[in-house]
């Protein structure tokens, strides 16, 4: 298994990635910025056309690794009903979702539901801004906005912004 996108998602990003010293220079920054606010909103959406661009953390996130792999757990805990405490229950999905092999991260349940996230939260940032952004600057501007936003009325990471 391995991260994947739907073509779409690179025409759409495609004008501020192509800007000189765009702060968007690999497909995974793109697929991150979906990720991110999808687990910030908890969307999820299948994409049967999504095409597979890489099979591993790229060196730029490699540091984030393990901080990436931690939200996609405590965003299936909440999906879940499991608490955060319940030892037992986080192991549980930690195996099915986190490879034991570090250099992949992800089982292919981990991969599936990641990319899943990353094509819902692709889906809410076209909801809201519906043409594809020209200036990098403008739209992350906005993200930040709006990721907090979805942040703050999602239930599931009440509390957590303090937890750092």
């Amino acid at each position: 298994m391995s991260f994947k996108m739907r073509p779409e998602i690179d025409e759409w990003f495609a004008r501020i990635m192509k800007g000189k010293g765009s702060p968007l220079a690999t497909k995974f920054d793109c697929y991150y910025i979906c990720l991110m606010m999808g687990f910030a909103g908890g969307k999820v959406a299948h994409a049967a056309n999504a095409v597979e661009f890489v099979s591993t953390f790229i060196n730029d996130y490699r540091p984030a690794q393990n901080f990436i792999l931690g939200l996609l757990v405590a965003a299936e805990a909440h999906i879940q009903g499991v608490e955060l405490a319940d030892r037992t229950a986080v192991k549980r999905l930690l195996a099915l979702y986190v490879s034991p092999e570090p250099s992949v991260g992800l089982t292919n349940e981990g991969f599936q539901r990641m990319n899943e996230y990353a094509n819902g939260g692709f889906n809410a940032i076209v909801a809201t801004y519906p043409e594809p952004p020209w200036i990098a600057a403008d739209f992350l501007d906005w993200y930040l906005r709006a990721i907090q936003s979805a942040i703050d009325v999602n239930p599931w990471w009440e509390g957590m912004s303090n937890q750092r």
